[in-house]
């Protein structure tokens, strides 16, 4: 219980910094504001994107970062109108995996590094992120699943020791 206070208190406070850091829009003055077109109606791929909106199910490993990396997914889709059904801490990798690939979750956060060795099953690393990225999406799109844009961090793990 109080890892998942601890926890739940460090997703609001990284929310709260990220929300905090966004400044709203000046409000228009009336001079600026334009009398709205004749029944202007959105163009018909807005249309088809709003009717498309429905449930997606995000899934998440079971450790921090994890759980962090799938409670920004779960309210950056809510934020944008979808439903959202929330499977953060379903499991480990494999798990995930293969809840992805069974059609039980709809995303979830990979590490490109995993995707080529454990899931794809490559014994040789790629040490160049943008090249392991791009065989990792090339290969995974056979399939049938598709990696978005990669996320500008990175979890390079290293050795630390006093001197």
């Amino acid at each position: 219980m109080k890892k998942q206070l601890s926890l739940l208190f460090a997703v609001f406070v990284i929310v709260s910094l990220l929300l905090g850091a966004c400044k709203p829009a000046p409000a228009a003055t009336p001079a600026e504001v334009e009398a709205p077109a004749e029944a202007e109606e959105a163009p018909e791929a807005e249309k088809v994107v709003e009717e498309e909106k429905g449930l997606i199910i995000v899934g998440s490993k079971d450790f921090s970062e994890q759980f962090i990396l799938g409670y920004i997914a779960v309210l950056a889709l809510q934020d944008a109108g979808y439903e959202v059904d929330d499977q953060v801490g379903l499991g480990g990798t494999a798990v995930n995996r293969e809840a992805l690939l069974a059609g039980e979750i709809d995303m979830y956060w990979e590490y490109t590094g995993t995707g080529w060795m454990a899931h794809l099953a490559h014994e040789e690393p790629i040490t160049d992120p943008q090249e392991c990225y791009d065989e990792v999406k090339a290969e995974d799109a056979g399939n049938g699943l598709a990696w978005l844009e990669m996320a500008p961090f990175n979890n390079t793990y290293t050795l630390m020791m006093q001197k």
